[in-house]
């Protein structure tokens, strides 16, 4: 591989590789372009990188294509190899996995004559503004780029906020679900404490349940709320546009009217909800700064679980787990977790309550979801990428200040000519942008962005 790239592309799942796959497809002349993750194949990333069956996507198969111009491609790749799907079903998520580096392979296999392409395992550990850039991989090789793109997708998540942290160095501390060890620690018999009751639970709880753990687990939330499942629905029409909505709580007004009225035709409030995907991006740019941090104080809770749904077979794991008294979910805020002779304990403050109360276990799983505020995140790129001034934190500490094409604003609020980003990073500046339907958006009018200069 040629040691002057084109373009260098940090991290290889969902939005790196496809990014990679369109460059590839639409370069008119040689590419030399560099693919990079510290994953040992492109295309899986965390999520996809599952080897539990039981793990499935949450959107139907109909609206999984990776390309935004050919929405059946999805559905054909499946028929293509004998496997039968429905638009409605929900597939395992290692199978899109496999779609998504299909993908890459057949980009690959029509690239203009000359181009270089390597995928290395390898992670990158410092950047340097260099004209070309300077990339330092963690295995001591040094490389060119003119173009970079961060695709690093989601981090693991920080330990939850508690007075004394001596507790996160304990045997009994599982501080990442999706580590490699996670499962494995757990027993069949053991009783779990779940920090976090949201898409992260739910994914650990039913694979334990797969693997036959019949113990209790008992999950703390701020305010005890689970994704809600999936349900077909006729359309909605849009009913809000950028500008319409003033403030959080006019925002949360005008979906719960419009929510009402939609169920009073007996229509379904799932597709109020999904009439506003679209329109997402310009609502969010358009409300002010303080409005939406409003709006991430009181409204995200509630949001999510109604946005961010499960599918209908996940669903049914957890209601028959509570209905057995296998699973519980409570509110309120946590306040100290401690080793005790047979575990663990989550001391914590229930909603509307003055009494301390504690929840028992033999391991604590933190489930809290990815951590987005890059102020708070430790990792040698990140470092790098703050120290030399080419990012800095976006406002609300949700990912990366960035300019609306993507590019990375530096320390002194200037759009980078090089330097990119797509996916979950962009989470401050749009909010909708972690999920397949709009990543591969950003991946193809990003390919178009790094192929003009």
């Amino acid at each position: 591989m040629a040691e002057h790239l084109d373009v260098a592309i940090l991290g290889a799942g969902f939005s790196g590789t496809m990014l990679a796959a369109h460059l590839l497809r639409s370069a008119t002349r040689p590419l030399r372009l560099l693919l990079l993750d510290r994953r040992p194949q492109p295309g899986r990333g965390i999520a996809y990188g599952t080897e539990c069956e039981h793990h499935v996507l949450n959107v139907p198969a109909g609206k999984m294509s990776a390309l935004a111009d050919n929405p059946d491609h999805f559905l054909r790749w499946l028929e293509a190899r004998q496997i039968a799907a429905a638009a409605g079903d929900f597939m395992p998520r290692m199978l899109y996995g496999e779609y998504v580096a299909h993908n890459l392979r057949e980009a690959l296999g029509a690239v203009v004559p000359g181009t270089h392409f390597e995928f290395l395992n390898d992670e990158a550990v410092a950047l340097e503004d260099d004209q070309p850039a300077l990339l330092h991989l963690r295995s001591g090789r040094v490389l060119r780029a003119k173009q970079a793109v961060l695709a690093l997708g989601n981090f693991p998540p920080a330990d939850p906020r508690i007075e004394d942290d001596s507790f996160f160095r304990s045997e009994r501390y599982i501080a990442h679900a999706w580590s490699n060890n996670a499962v494995s620690r757990i027993g069949n018999t053991d009783p779990l404490i779940m920090i976090g009751s949201g898409l992260t639970m739910l994914d650990l709880a039913v694979e334990l349940d797969a693997r036959g753990h019949r113990a209790p687990i008992q999950c703390l939330s701020r305010h005890g709320l689970k994704p809600q499942r999936h349900r077909p629905y006729e359309p909605w029409p849009p009913f809000l546009k950028a500008g319409d909505a003033t403030s959080a709580r006019d925002l949360l007004h005008r979906v719960r009217v419009e929510a009402a009225l939609a169920m009073s035709q007996g229509k379904d409030w799932r597709a109020v909800i999904d009439s506003l995907r679209a329109q997402t991006p310009g609502i969010w740019k358009s409300l002010p700064l303080y409005e939406k941090r409003r709006f991430l104080r009181h409204v995200r809770p509630f949001w999510e679980v109604h946005r961010h749904r499960v599918a209908p077979h996940v669903a049914d794991v957890i209601d028959r787990r509570m209905g057995a008294g296998l699973l519980e979910i409570f509110g309120g805020r946590l306040r100290a977790l401690r080793e005790t002779p047979t575990g663990a304990e989550a001391v914590y403050m229930p909603r509307r309550e003055s009494k301390l109360r504690s929840l028992q276990g033999a391991f604590v799983v933190n489930c809290t979801g990815p951590e987005g505020d890059f102020r708070k995140l430790r990792h040698p790129l990140v470092d790098s990428l703050l120290e030399h001034g080419l990012a800095r934190p976006d406002r609300l500490g949700m990912g990366l200040d960035v300019a609306a094409d993507g590019a990375l604003m530096d320390a002194w609020g200037e759009a980078s000519s090089w330097l990119f980003t797509l996916g979950p990073l962009r989470k401050g500046a749009l909010w909708e942008t972690t999920a397949v339907p709009e990543i591969r958006v950003q991946a193809a009018e990003l390919a178009r962005r790094l192929l003009s200069s």
